[in-house]
């Protein structure tokens, strides 16, 4: 009975001794909302569009297709003109009219045909990693649509050569047709004559056909062919032609069978010619979903982890000052003449700082959820144990500070290294994954770490908090007030 009034004793002090500070209050209660609305309001979920200058040899004929590369890119490069010197646009890159100049090569064409890579040169002026990383995409990506739109010129090339030869494959297939019914008939003559004309018009077509129509047609696998190219069909079927003997018996049945593929290979040239040469340059697109089904923006997504760290900041402010003030003041010699057990003057400060920090995570979740809209897809009951968790392990490394520091300065000080640990290893600056093993398991030193992911499953899945999250926040609770108990006894003994 007289260690729970004394624990009790302790956490009405504290929530009074609170209560006689509203500066104090008001800055770390106040400021993490003020802190929370000036994220969601400023960030920019999609960067600016680029600035950007394209320098262009004289006479080039890009200059025309710059504004439709720049709408097929969309809405990361802002194309702002074109010069034709290098050392004026690199100025204007260096005084900030632009973001990025871009140097198309000289001679492209010259350099292709010399089997080499034509290289575009893009300049920028940003040391952020993230913005480096940001331009490199986009850069990529212009270069992608170029590469597409000379592709697609050529694609549009190979179809109108297609279209120079598409009349003498008819040909050869009827041809055929009339040499199987003069066999049948028994009209040789009529038959080589028919026969000369189906390898008059095959070889026509074979000298027409260009290269570039093979490379884009390949393989026609709704004609049943193989593997061979448009070009290589055409001669296979024209020395076929020619092999018929009309005084064979079977010399009708062949040239019956090449009537049939003849009719399939201009059927391979129509759908070839029907297809949109963009298509024929760009078959694939990719389309991203979540499997889940679940689509957080981006400011939502950092919520969990703004309430964990400002939580955890918080409380553990709180604890470690506090006991650093009772040790400065004298007051802990004065509780152990009391006498005061440790334990019952560390479970007081517990509870007392426990009510208020309740208070600061149901006014934080309350704002992110009501207020910036943050989705609530699990339990709520989940979310609050989730957080009674987290502030447990965040008052024990604020005791394990407070035995730590000597002074108040020094407990200040202690606490804002923490924030800083906490602030880029907890999963806002980067995710967990991209941390290397061994790094990423000393991330969860912060218990706001662990407080982010167990909220997460909760808010965005709806799903119960990770097992091992919530083992690591419950160890923490253990081995925190452990080592502050042990620690702050050994004080009290020196």
């Amino acid at each position: 009975m007289r260690a729970l009034s004394t624990v009790l004793a302790f956490a009405g002090k504290e929530m009074r001794q609170v209560l006689r500070q509203p500066k104090l209050m008001a800055v770390l209660i106040l400021g993490p909302f003020l802190i929370l609305g000036l994220f969601a309001a400023g960030f920019q979920a999609t960067p600016p569009p680029l600035r950007t200058l394209v320098v262009l040899p004289e006479g080039s004929e890009l200059e025309s297709s710059m504004p439709q590369i720049a709408e097929q890119i969309g809405s990361e490069i802002e194309l702002v003109g074109t010069l034709g010197d290098t050392g004026e646009a690199r100025q204007r890159l260096l005084d900030g009219e632009v973001d990025l100049v871009v140097e198309a090569p000289a001679d492209a064409a010259t350099t292709v045909r010399n089997d080499e890579q034509a290289t575009v040169v893009v300049y920028h002026n940003r040391l952020d990693p993230f913005d480096r990383a940001y331009i490199t995409v986009a850069a990529q990506s212009a270069v992608d649509e170029l590469n597409r739109m000379v592709l697609a010129r050529v694609a549009a090339t190979a179809q109108d050569r297609a279209g120079e030869y598409e009349e003498a494959i008819p040909t050869a297939r009827q041809a055929m047709g009339t040499m199987a019914t003069a066999l049948r008939e028994g009209d040789e003559a009529g038959a080589r004559e028919a026969q000369s004309q189906a390898v008059d018009s095959l070889t026509l077509a074979e000298q027409q056909l260009g290269l570039t129509a093979d490379f884009f047609l390949g393989v026609d696998e709704t004609a049943g062919s193989s593997a061979a190219t448009l070009g290589e069909r055409v001669g296979s079927s024209r020395g076929e032609v020619e092999s018929i003997d009309s005084s064979d018996p079977a010399a009708a049945d062949r040239a019956e069978r090449m009537e049939g593929e003849l009719a399939e290979l201009e059927a391979a040239i129509a759908e070839f010619r029907s297809v949109s040469p963009q298509v024929l340059v760009q078959p694939f697109v990719a389309d991203t979903e979540l499997a889940s089904g679940i689509d957080v923006p981006l400011t939502a997504y950092y919520s969990p982890g703004v309430v964990a760290v400002l939580l955890q900041h918080v409380v553990l402010t709180f604890a470690a000052l506090s006991v650093v003030n009772e040790r400065s003041t004298g007051s802990t010699e004065l509780f152990r003449v009391g006498p005061v057990r440790l334990g019952e003057f560390l479970a007081g400060k517990f509870l007392g700082y426990a009510v208020l920090g309740s208070v600061v995570a149901a006014a934080l979740i309350a704002v992110v959820v009501f207020a910036f809209g943050t989705p609530m897809a699990g339990s709520w009951l989940w979310a609050a144990a989730v957080l009674a968790l987290t502030m447990a392990a965040s008052l024990g490394l604020g005791f394990v500070i407070a035995a730590a520091a000597n002074t108040d300065a020094q407990a200040v000080q202690f606490s804002m290294m923490a924030l800083l640990f906490t602030i880029f290893f907890s999963g806002m600056v980067v995710s967990l994954s991209r941390l290397a093993d061994g790094v990423r398991q000393i991330a969860y030193l912060s218990p706001a770490t662990a407080g982010t992911t167990a909220l997460q499953d909760v808010m965005f899945l709806g799903n119960e908090p990770n097992a091992l999250a919530l083992a690591v926040l419950g160890a923490y609770v253990v081995v925190s007030f452990g080592i502050a108990y042990m620690w702050l006894r050994r004080r009290q003994v020196a």
